[in-house]
């Protein structure tokens, strides 16, 4: 699956690319809202408060909405979380009931990990794996941003590693059959 490589530049072109996208559209409700956090993105600081309080505002209250109107969330085509993949993860017949639950008892405790609301970078962590690395990544997919992916994928040393940039979105990735696995992972 994608990987957070460096949530502060993630989250900043992220933010700047939506905002563009809703002046382009004329949203000005949306900029309105957007503009109350640019202070948070603006200028070419890389070392912002990832956990300040105005953040999680902007998390809880416009990230995900504007991520999902402007098609650069978790799925492309995705108006909301819960009717998006909530629900259809807990349909899954390729997944025991426990394991469904798991999904998002495991999307919790992420949350609440640096990686996701510190200011984390993986460059920090490693340069090198002595396991497999795969990187899957989606054509419209900002919440791991795909050029902040490749820049990191290219500079990590592994014996066996592959980058798979998906140029159509597919929820079967989280599938365990591995027939509709090998579609986007044949090498391994």
């Amino acid at each position: 699956m994608g990987i957070s490589v460096d949530k502060v530049r993630s989250e900043k072109k992220a933010y700047h690319y939506m905002l563009e996208q809703y002046k382009k559209d004329g949203n000005k409700k949306m900029v309105s809202e957007m503009e109350q956090y640019y202070d948070l993105f603006s200028g070419e600081n890389n070392d912002i408060d990832m956990s300040c309080k105005k953040m999680h505002t902007y998390f809880a209250k416009t990230r995900d909405k504007a991520m999902h109107e402007n098609g650069v969330g978790t799925l492309h085509n995705m108006d909301s979380v819960i009717t998006g993949i909530f629900f259809p993860t807990l349909k899954m017949t390729d997944f025991t009931q426990k394991e469904r639950l798991n999904i998002w008892r495991g999307k919790s405790f992420v949350s609440k990990a640096e990686v996701s609301s510190g200011n984390f970078k993986a460059v920090d962590v490693t340069k090198q794996l002595d396991i497999p690395f795969y990187v899957l990544t989606g054509k419209y997919d900002m919440t791991t941003d795909y050029e902040l992916q490749k820049e990191y994928f290219d500079l990590v040393k592994a014996d066996k590693k592959d980058f798979t940039h998906l140029k159509t979105p597919r929820t079967a990735l989280y599938s365990k059959n591995l027939k509709e696995q090998r579609k986007y992972f044949p090498k391994t």
